[in-house]
């Protein structure tokens, strides 16, 4: 890889002439107006245009016995050597912009499920491997986390320590190529611009980085030997595990340190701080400072411009303004309502869509998405167990969610090792 050097043509309303560049990568495979983030509202594929799935299967409220077991494997593939870090003709970009398309709404009732793209692997080991692109039901991926996708129903899948793109013709690409492994660091958390440019949150080096529409990738945020989000604070070793981000107004983009507790703000200027939360684990609403999380994990950007965040170990979901102050909305302490919930997403009537990792606090039953309506109604959209037409259960453990502008939801199953589709209608 060619040495580093300033991103110097970046020069909009956020001042990335300090962005260093890491790499070229592909330009993004999306029109103009791309809009949407993982975790947070945004529009996505019109009917007509989402990527090609297999048959849907509508669920019944009746639970089955035990799902099946989860792949492990993940891919060794060795990156590619051809970097260019020219930056010139470059469009300027504004990583902050608003996600400004229409975001659907998530009707009360049980999801018909279908399946995107993926499908269970055992990995190399065993003859099955978990990295192939190609056409949807041949492509294979290894623990999918973020997902978002833009107007002209493309998806981004953050899965095998790289970016995935799956074509609105279902067709399965890396973004990078055989180097997208060392291009991102473990990217979890994902979020598409107003400009078309794809916001990331590595783990592997807690960075923010910038994929410009043009192809260009740096670093906002984070990365490098210190591996700190805020400058000055001690090195954090690497946390690779499922860490949100979300982009609101046309001025911050805020994401999670899960090992910190708290909640992070960069904004348009340069600077990063800290919103909410930390520096120990806790249960405690109140002002930013004061307020606690234990090992945070989705945040979402609701219509009315609070923050929403799945509070993974509290077993809650916690809503926090702008100003930092911090209310519970859903579960905590003794509440059965959730349980490990990690992805979330806000549609366009303010419903909240959450991933919960298991369908009770007792239930060793992996995967349900649950919909907790304005009025603080909770139900289930899908539950793993579920049966569906023909009477067969089906399993699922969703982790990163994402709304588009017809109301479906995306799920990425770390468990089957694959991105659904859930329609309520």
């Amino acid at each position: 890889m060619k040495p580093i050097r300033p991103l110097t043509l970046l020069v909009a309303l956020v001042p990335l002439a300090g962005c260093p560049i890491i790499d070229d990568v592909s330009p993004l495979p999306t029109g103009p107006g791309v809009v949407g983030a993982s975790a947070s509202p945004g529009a996505a594929a019109s009917p007509a245009a989402r990527p090609s799935a297999r048959p849907t299967r509508r669920p019944s409220a009746e639970p089955t016995e035990e799902p099946g077991e989860d792949p492990t494997d993940a891919p060794s593939d060795d990156p590619a050597d051809d970097p260019s870090d020219d930056p010139s003709g470059d469009p300027a970009t504004d990583p902050t912009a608003a996600p400004a398309g229409a975001v659907g709404v998530v009707p009360a009732g049980q999801a018909e499920i279908s399946v995107v793209a993926g499908a269970a692997c055992l990995g190399d080991r065993y003859g099955e491997p978990c990295y192939v692109d190609g056409p949807a039901e041949r492509a294979r991926f290894s623990y999918p986390t973020g997902v978002t996708a833009a107007p002209d129903g493309t998806i981004f899948v953050a899965a095998n320590n790289m970016i995935r793109v799956i074509a609105p013709s279902g067709a399965v690409s890396t973004l990078g190529g055989a180097k997208g492994d060392e291009l991102f660091a473990k990217p979890t958390g994902l979020a598409l611009d107003a400009a078309a440019n794809l916001v990331v949150r590595s783990s592997g080096d807690n960075a923010i980085r910038l994929v410009t529409a043009a192809g260009k990738a740096g670093i906002l945020a984070g990365g490098g030997e210190e591996a700190a989000l805020i400058p000055g604070e001690p090195k954090q070793e690497p946390f690779s595990r499922f860490e949100g981000i979300a982009l609101a107004g046309s001025e911050f983009i805020y994401t999670v340190e899960r090992e910190k507790h708290r909640i992070v703000r960069f904004s348009r200027d340069g600077r990063t701080s800290v919103l909410a939360g930390g520096p120990d684990a806790g249960f405690a609403d109140g002002d930013g400072a004061s307020a606690r999380f234990y090992e945070p994990a989705g945040i979402a950007v609701g219509p009315d411009g609070n923050l929403y965040l799945a509070d993974q170990n509290n077993n809650a979901v916690r809503r926090i303004t702008p100003d930092g102050e911090v209310t519970t909305v859903a579960g905590g302490s003794g509440s059965d309502d959730l349980y490990h919930p990690r992805g979330i997403a806000v549609d366009g009537a303010g419903n909240l869509i959450v991933a919960d990792e298991r369908t009770s606090v007792t239930s060793l039953m992996p995967g349900r998405v649950r919909r907790i309506a304005p009025d603080g109604t909770i139900t289930s959209i899908a539950e793993s167990g579920w049966k569906d037409a023909a009477g067969d259960p089906y399993h699922f453990e969703a982790l990163g969610v994402f709304v588009d502008a017809s109301g479906s939801v995306l799920v990425t199953d770390v468990q089957e090792n694959r991105v659904l589709r859930l329609d309520v209608r």
